[in-house]
């Protein structure tokens, strides 16, 4: 699991930062799009990693 910074933000911060996030993700409006952002954004590791618990997730929810 990826490690997060020992310095803490606060939390009205942390909720601005999260914001922008969903934002831009939301802007995404193709799978090419899609992965160039995660592709630039995320590590090859954390890629995979992200991977594997949406599979994970899938298979929870088709049972």
């Amino acid at each position: 699991m990826t490690k997060l910074s020992r310095w803490p933000i606060e939390k009205e911060k942390m909720s601005l930062f999260l914001d922008d996030f969903w934002t831009a993700v939301a802007s995404l409006k193709s799978k090419t799009e899609a992965r160039m952002f995660f592709n630039q954004f995320l590590t090859h590791t954390e890629r995979k990693m992200y991977a594997k618990r949406f599979q994970i997730a899938m298979m929870l929810v088709l049972g």
